[in-house]
C-alpha cells in the first residue's frame, strides 16, 4: 500500500497530525524539518491583489479578529485587499474552494488528504521552511504542517484540541483535610490507580475514602483508541517511534512489538476495570461533563471545550484542570486534533496568498488571535507575548506546549471512524476483559500490517 493512500485513511479523522517531541528530538523524520537548502523569503511585489480568507462559522470572534489582521496588512501593502468570508460548514467552504471562490480557507486536519489528493491546496513548504519565524513555532505546528510527508507543506496550524484532566476539587479537599496537601495532583496514571499519594493524599480513580464517584469518565465512543493511545505510547516512550506522523511504526515493526507495550495495555485494562465510571466506553463527549457535573465521577478526561460548560454549571472552587497524565515511560504521549489554514492551489497570486498566511500567522498576529479566540497558539513565546493566555482557558493545554519533557505527541496512522474502525473495536473488546493483551497486540499489529507504508 502506497504512504499517500495509508495516510489518507489515518487522516481520515480528525485528529492531528503526529507531532514531533515537543522541543525536538534526535532522531526526527526528516519530513518534520526543512530541506536543506538557502532560505526563501516570500514577499509581496506589490501588484495589485484581493483575497479572499474563508472560515467556518462558530460563534467565536474571529471574523472580526481576521478582519482586523488583514485590515493592517492592507494598511501596510495597499495593493492587497483582505476580504474576509465565513461558512456554516466545511462542505459550504469546500464547495467555494474548488469553485475558485476563496483563496485561503480554514481546513480541519482529518480533510487535509482528500484536499491535497483533488489538487484543492497549495504545497506552500518553499515559504514556510524558509520564514524567518519557522525556527521558533511550536513543534506542534511544524509537524502539522509538514504532515503529508514529503517535505510538502500544505496546511499552518490554527488550533489545536488536546486531552487534559479535570478533577473535583471540592471532593479532595474533603477528604484531605487536616493533611498537608489540599489537592489532588493526578500527575501519573500510576497515581490515579494507586488512589493515594505518598503522604496519604486521597487522589480520585481507585481512593477508597473517594469510593465510587472518584472515578474517570471520558468519551467512550470517539476518545477510546485516543486513549488506548496514550497507555501505550507512554510506556514505550516516544523515542522508539520511528515516524510520530505514523505513530504504530517502530524499526522494522510495530509499537504493538516493542517490550514496554504490554505493560502500557495492561495498564490501560487496570484503567478500565478498576477506575473508569461504569457505562463509560457508550459515553458521548456531554454523557461524560454531564457525569462530572452531576456528581457520577471525580476525574473528567476531555478538552478545554469542557471547561467552559464546568465554568457554567460548577462553582469556581468545585473542580480544577491538570495536564494529561503521564504514563510508564515517565511522559504523556498522545494525539489531538487539528485545524489549520491552507492556499487553494490555482489562487491568481500565490505568493501574496503565502506572504499573508505567513503575516496572519506571525509572533504578534497569532498570540493575538489564540488569545482573544481561544486557539491554541503556534509560537513558542506566545504566552510572553499575551501573558492573558495563561489567565485563559487554554491555560493547561499551553502549559503541556511548553514543558517538552513531559508532553509529546504522535499520530495513529488508522482510521478513526470508531464505529467501523477494526482497531477500535478491538480496543472496545479488550477494555471488556474479551480478550488478553497478546491477543490484541497482535490483532493490533496485524491492522497496522495492512495500513504500513513500510
Amino acid at each position: 500500500m502506497s504512504r499517500g493512500k495509508s495516510w489518507k485513511r489515518g487522516w481520515a479523522a480528525a485528529l492531528a497530525a503526529g507531532l514531533v517531541l515537543l522541543g525536538g528530538c534526535a532522531g526526527a523524520p526528516a519530513e518534520s524539518a526543512p530541506p536543506e537548502a538557502e532560505p526563501y523569503r516570500v514577499q509581496n511585489d506589490g501588484r495589485e491583489a484581493r483575497l479572499v480568507l474563508g472560515f467556518i462559522a462558530d460563534g467565536s470572534p474571529r471574523a472580526e479578529v481576521l478582519a482586523e489582521i488583514g485590515e493592517k496588512y492592507t494598511a501596510e501593502y495597499p495593493h492587497t485587499q483582505i476580504a474576509v468570508e465565513s461558512f456554516d460548514s466545511f462542505a459550504e467552504l469546500d464547495s467555494a474552494a474548488r469553485q475558485g471562490r476563496v483563496d485561503i480557507l480554514e481546513v480541519p486536519g482529518g480533510r487535509q488528504a482528500e484536499l491535497v489528493e483533488d489538487g484543492v491546496l497549495l504545497d506552500f513548504s518553499e515559504a514556510l521552511f524558509g520564514w524567518e519565524e519557522y525556527a521558533a513555532l511550536t513543534p506542534a505546528a511544524k509537524m502539522t504542517a509538514g504532515s503529508m510527508g514529503k517535505g510538502k507543506a500544505y496546511l499552518l496550524m490554527e488550533d489545536f484540541r488536546q486531552l487534559r484532566l479535570y478533577y473535583r476539587a471540592d471532593w479532595v479537599a474533603a477528604y484531605n483535610e487536616g493533611l498537608t496537601t489540599g489537592q489532588a495532583y493526578c500527575n501519573t496514571w500510576g497515581q490515579i490507580l494507586g488512589g493515594v499519594a505518598a503522604d496519604g493524599t486521597a487522589i480520585p480513580g481507585t481512593s477508597e475514602k473517594l469510593g465510587s464517584r472518584g472515578k474517570l469518565a471520558f468519551a467512550g465512543k470517539e476518545e477510546l483508541m485516543r486513549l488506548f493511545d496514550l497507555f501505550l505510547w507512554s510506556a514505550v516512550g516516544r523515542d522508539q517511534l520511528e515516524d510520530p506522523a505514523f505513530g504504530y511504526a517502530a524499526g522494522e515493526g510495530s509499537v504493538f512489538q516493542l517490550e514496554n507495550a504490554a505493560a502500557g495495555a495492561e495498564q490501560f485494562a487496570q484503567m478500565m476495570t478498576d477506575a473508569a465510571l461504569p457505562g463509560v466506553l457508550d459515553f458521548t463527549q456531554e454523557q461524560a461533563v454531564d457525569a462530572f457535573v452531576s456528581g457520577k465521577a471525580g476525574l473528567l478526561l476531555a478538552g478545554r471545550e469542557a471547561a467552559e460548560t464546568l465554568a457554567d454549571s460548577m462553582a469556581p472552587d468545585t473542580w480544577a484542570a491538570l495536564p494529561v497524565p503521564r504514563g510508564l515511560n515517565g511522559t504523556a504521549v498522545f494525539s489531538g486534533e487539528y485545524t489549520g489554514w491552507g492556499i487553494r492551489a490555482g489562487t491568481q497570486a500565490p505568493e501574496i496568498a503565502e506572504h499573508f498566511l505567513l503575516f496572519l500567522s506571525d509572533s504578534d498576529n497569532n498570540p493575538h488571535y489564540a488569545v482573544t479566540c481561544g486557539t491554541l497558539p503556534i509560537h513558542m513565546d506566545a504566552g510572553n507575548r499575551e501573558p492573558a493566555l495563561y489567565n485563559s482557558l487554554i491555560a493547561t493545554d499551553l502549559g503541556m506546549l511548553e514543558h517538552t519533557n513531559r508532553y509529546q505527541y504522535a499520530q495513529s496512522p488508522f482510521e478513526a471512524e470508531p464505529a467501523t474502525s477494526a482497531a477500535w473495536e478491538a480496543v472496545r473488546d479488550y477494555a471488556q476483559g474479551g480478550c488478553s493483551t497478546a491477543e490484541l497486540l497482535a490483532a493490533l499489529d496485524g491492522l497496522y500490517a495492512g495500513e504500513s507504508p513500510h
